[in-house]
């Protein structure tokens, strides 16, 4: 066989559901996210096809001439596959394979449970509950391997057959994965509703609980309680800090980002590359003063060579971003890094101020400051599963946090650099054949207009309709974007009153006062400086160390930029945005929603932004 007759459950994941079975896949799951889940083998499906391998055409037969809806046929056809099973033993492969891989989980005396874990099995529509045997109590290799027949035979059940035939989910691709665990000696137990099941209220969960083993429970042969939680109650870090559930959400924010990703290292090579020209001042002078030559200048001087040759393993390495990602407007029309090097330079230059604290040493600072912050917190709770739970949550949570900029890395990025490579060779190819004047001609079409012309490049005439789009695109840089699209309805609900869902201090009465500016907190902190407003969602600010970028929005292309600002000032975004995220790992204040800062704060000013109020302090003129 080419998959594993048993698999290791802690290298499960949801993706295996084929292999492993709905439960297993689920509690492989909850494994990687930290939950506390007992080790465990999976039997997989394809061991389970391989045992009723000269018996599967038997099978099928008789399902095919029974008819499953008729209770009395469906036990029928349940007692024949049972007689054609009576005699089914393990494949003698999985019985070496069993017999190697039980010490690793358990000593031979410990009890164990083999459970069912059907592909279909506690799935989102249907769980197929008590369907399938599951064995309790199980010591010793023998009665394991008869507790596996037992579980492969409950499939074909009488009522797992109607059960399935319900469901329509009679097919050669079903199978039964078990799944054995270590039995856990439990003062009680129970079953969680994440949902409850009988009002359908998603704002609480329904907990069935009774002393010993959950068996008891699940099959209803023994008196159990029922307890009622509001989701709300579940919030561990609101018990743990004691605030209310807006002050805990701001707080919480702050404590999650720490993890490394693509861009703090983009980041540190940046500063690296940043200190490597600040070695030779004629080096430095070029990069700073970046003329539309400096490329060319650069490989003039001999003394650049060590400078170029780390920028080319960073373009080697980062060469397909476009800065492309939420909060920005670059399109495929943007070149990657690697096209337009003078880019990079261009970021590279406000690192060269000998003044700039290197972006490790901002990012231990802030991640130290967190950590204080969380060690407080859990030495003021005296419960210690609160604190076992908050950390743990914390530690997903950070995991999780940092795939955020790993997406954007990889699939908005370097996805992106990589889909115009394959356009401008298009471009390329169209200008060759006379096509078009130039590649990037290529950006005012459509894909499908584009494989057309690929495939016949005198498919229809390019000049005009290119000419009509950029006389139409000028025309549309003109045009103020409406509020709204289309014409609002008669009668507009009644809007609901502004909440800060960052910080409970930020508009509470929604009054302006002269020289302030409201906005929503999304990174602490204060901070003084420079107003540099930028409006060009495209072109790089020139920016100094503790300058406050105020802008309508920034994407993931202005971000290598954080490190050195003083500030944030947005009149969009949001908090989970790369922008924001990117500003706490380096404990820049950042305020957000903050309306019309641009027309308001004037280039060069004096500002101060308070990253937890979400509120901006300027002079009027």
């Amino acid at each position: 066989m080419d998959t594993p007759l048993i698999i290791p459950l802690d290298t499960v994941s949801q993706s295996d559901v084929a292999l492993v079975g709905g439960k297993a896949a689920t509690l492989g799951k909850l494994h990687r996210a930290g939950f506390p889940v007992p080790a465990g083998l999976c039997i997989t499906t394809d061991t389970f096809r391989l045992a009723l391998a000269d018996r599967q055409a038997h099978i099928q037969q008789l399902l095919r001439s029974a008819d499953l809806y008729d209770p009395a046929t469906a036990q029928s056809a349940a007692a024949a596959i049972a007689a054609l099973l009576s005699d089914l033993t393990l494949p003698p492969m999985l019985a070496e394979a069993l017999a190697e891989a039980m010490p690793q989980l358990a000593d031979p005396t410990t009890p164990l449970a083999v459970r069912s874990s059907a592909i279909g099995e506690d799935g989102a529509l249907v769980s197929y509950a008590g369907q399938y045997a599951t064995s309790l109590g199980v010591r010793g290799l023998a009665a394991v391997q008869a507790a596996i027949l037992a579980g492969w035979r409950s499939f074909f059940s009488a009522n797992a057959l109607a059960a399935r035939a319900a469901q329509e989910e009679l097919t050669t691709s079903e199978g039964m994965a078990l799944l054995i665990q270590p039995l856990l000696a439990a003062e009680c137990a129970g079953v969680a509703f994440s949902v409850d099941p009988v009002q359908e209220r998603r704002d609480r969960l329904v907990i069935n609980v009774a002393w010993g083993l959950g068996a008891g429970v699940v099959d209803g042969t023994v008196a159990n309680d029922t307890i009622w939680v509001r989701r709300a109650d579940l919030d561990v870090f609101a018990a743990l800090s004691g605030l209310s559930e807006d002050e805990a959400k701001a707080v919480a924010n702050r404590l999650v980002d720490s993890e490394e990703t693509p861009l703090t290292q983009l980041i540190d090579e940046l500063y690296a590359l940043a200190a490597l020209a600040r070695q030779e001042a004629a080096v430095a002078a070029v990069v700073a003063q970046a003329p539309p030559t400096v490329m060319a200048q650069l490989h003039d001087l001999p003394q650049a060579a060590p400078f170029l040759t780390r920028f080319q393993k960073f373009l080697d390495h980062y060469g397909e971003r476009t800065g492309d990602g939420w909060g920005s407007e670059v399109t495929l029309a943007m070149p990657t890094w690697r096209e337009e090097p003078s880019i990079v330079l261009a970021l590279i230059a406000p690192y060269l101020a000998t003044n700039v604290t290197a972006p490790a040493i901002s990012r231990a600072r802030a991640r130290q400051a967190r950590e204080t912050e969380v060690a407080a917190l859990c030495a003021a709770c005296s419960d210690p599963a609160v604190v076992a739970e908050f950390r743990r949550q914390l530690a997903y949570a950070r995991k999780v946090s940092a795939v955020v900029e790993q997406h954007n890395h990889y699939l908005d990025q370097m996805y992106t650099g990589q889909v115009r490579q394959a356009v401008v060779a298009a471009g390329c190819w169209l200008v060759a054949q006379g096509v078009l004047n130039t590649a990037d001609d290529l950006f005012w079409l459509q894909f499908g207009e584009i494989s057309d012309l690929l495939r016949a490049p005198s498919a229809f005439a390019v000049a005009p309709l290119i000419a009509t789009r950029q006389a139409d695109y000028q025309s549309w840089l003109t045009l103020e974007t409406p509020p709204i699209l289309g014409m609002p309805t008669a009668e507009l609900p009644e809007r609901p009153p502004l909440h800060n869902e960052v910080s409970s201090m930020a508009m509470a009465d929604g009054a302006e006062r002269p020289g302030i500016l409201h906005g929503l907190g999304a990174s602490h902190g204060r901070g003084q400086g420079r107003a540099r407003v930028v409006t060009d969602p495209i072109h790089l600010p020139a920016l100094q160390a503790g300058d406050i970028l105020v802008a309508p929005n920034v994407g993931p292309m202005w971000t290598p930029l954080f490190p050195i600002l003083g500030g944030l000032v947005l009149e969009r975004g949001s908090v989970a945005q790369h922008a924001a995220a990117t500003a706490r790992e380096y404990g820049v204040p950042v305020a957000i929603q903050v309306k019309d800062a641009c027309r308001r704060i004037a280039d060069g000013s004096w500002i101060t932004v308070d990253g937890q109020s979400g509120t901006v302090e300027y002079n009027e003129t």
